[in-house]
């Protein structure tokens, strides 16, 4: 984390420091290294402390602390999108009342997207093995394992979100690199020849660009098989229903068990993450058709609403679970207290 702080913070310095006014002037009043050298270590320093303020909400409050954080930073722009839309519907020049009213659409849609996939689950049926203690059986019940569509949640947006920042800050840096200064030789003449395709490369790689979607699209599939791989263990699971008796019909204890899970794993993270990559998409597309600002599609229908629908449904969730836990804690207390005042 360190590292790609140090870097995205050097490259946005850069930027900065390359950057001008109107009237010619540097945006920055002393010497470039300087400049980028403290931005560096200021932002760096800001990252590591949220980090551990992540942490820390981690440990002793409800929720992914990260992800709070990051989903008040989302919430904290609501305003400034909405007087956005409001603003460019006044002068309607690219967001008219039929472009809103899709926008708006677009908001409702993504929302029940995300619920959707939140609580979609894929049932797998388990039948408990059957025990005979005396005059008695027990077991031989049927009951299902729950496996959700999107395992990830909003992990995979967050990280490919994360990741497409750089290939957008080194085809600026390349683009923006100037000969003006340089004398001739092979660099300049390399610099001039690629230049052309850097920037055709940096349009490509805009918001809406076809390479862009397709490889946002390919890393928030990566990500989705590989957070689920990480929390989702079918070789476990398989060991722990062989462990207590239970089998899936169909298919013996074991490795046939193990196999069983994995396939079924595999299709339906494909399955949520195809959905969540569509979800993701579709704003970045309408952006790019219409030329509304990035701003309102964002937040109103685009990768800033899934990741505040995310986090604030899996905080519920772990609201309502430390909730039953602390139900289930004082009604086992009292049950205490009144055996021992029947004692």
């Amino acid at each position: 984390t360190v590292l790609i702080t140090l870097f995205q913070s050097g490259m946005m310095a850069n930027g900065i420091a390359g950057a001008g006014l109107p009237s010619g002037q540097s945006l920055i009043v002393f010497s470039r290294i300087p400049f980028v050298l403290s931005t560096m270590l200021a932002v760096t320093t800001g990252t590591i402390f949220l980090m551990w303020l992540g942490e820390q909400i981690t440990e002793r409050g409800v929720g992914n602390g990260i992800s709070l954080i990051i989903f008040a930073g989302i919430v904290a722009r609501f305003p400034v999108a909405v007087g956005s839309m409001i603003n460019y519907l006044r002068i309607q020049e690219t967001v008219t009342p039929f472009r809103a009213i899709v926008v708006v659409l677009m908001m409702i849609a993504v929302i029940a997207g995300i619920v959707i996939m939140t609580y979609a689950q894929r049932r797998i049926t388990i039948r408990r093995g059957k025990q005979v203690v005396g005059r008695k059986v027990y077991g031989g019940q049927t009951s299902y394992l729950p496996i959700r569509v999107n395992t990830a949640g909003v992990i995979p947006v967050i990280f490919a979100a994360a990741i497409m920042i750089f290939p957008l800050q080194i085809l600026g840096w390349l683009t923006g690199i100037s000969t003006v200064d340089m004398e001739a030789g092979a660099l300049k003449t390399i610099i001039e020849t690629t230049e052309p395709f850097f920037a055709w490369l940096y349009a490509q790689m805009g918001i809406g660009g076809f390479l862009y979607n397709a490889l946002y699209v390919l890393l928030i599939i990566f990500f989705c098989y590989f957070y689920t791989s990480i929390t989702f263990n079918p070789k476990d699971l398989a060991e722990n229903l062989q462990r207590y008796g239970s089998t899936i019909p169909g298919y013996s204890q074991g490795k046939r068990t193990q196999q069983y899970i994995t396939y079924i794993i595999e299709r339906v993270t494909l399955a949520g993450a195809l959905m969540l990559s569509v979800i993701c998409v579709v704003p970045n597309v309408v952006t790019a058709a219409w030329g509304i600002d990035p701003t309102i599609t964002d937040f109103l229908g685009g990768t800033g609403l899934i990741i505040v629908v995310g986090v604030a449904l899996d905080t519920v969730n772990q609201i309502e679970n430390h909730l039953r836990m602390r139900n289930y804690d004082t009604f086992r207390k009292r049950g205490r207290v009144r055996g021992r005042r029947f004692a």
